[in-house]
């Protein structure tokens, strides 16, 4: 299983939705196996991620923060999970 880098970007202020196929465009499976999405998170202070529970996410960031955000998240293909990074900028 290989999933390739994310990334998103909003302007200052604004949230940003994203959807697990968003997550899952540059993932792939050589043996073809349906892949989905694990454990997406936010760990830091700049802001708040939601799961919608319909396969969206949003993240608002907080007031006035002009920066970059890392969040993570888990590429499954029903036995393995590999992880991966979203760049929000």
């Amino acid at each position: 299983m290989v999933s390739g880098p994310v990334i998103l970007s909003t302007e200052e202020d604004n949230s940003i939705t994203f959807t697990d196929e968003d997550l899952l465009a540059n993932a792939s499976d050589i043996e073809g196996d349906e892949l989905s999405i694990y454990n997406v998170s936010y760990n830091g202070d700049n802001g708040e991620l939601t799961d919608n529970g319909d396969g969206t996410y949003t993240f608002v960031p907080n007031e006035n923060f002009n920066g970059d955000v890392g969040l993570s998240f888990g590429v499954s293909d029903g036995e393995d999970v590999t992880m991966n990074q979203i760049d929000l900028a």
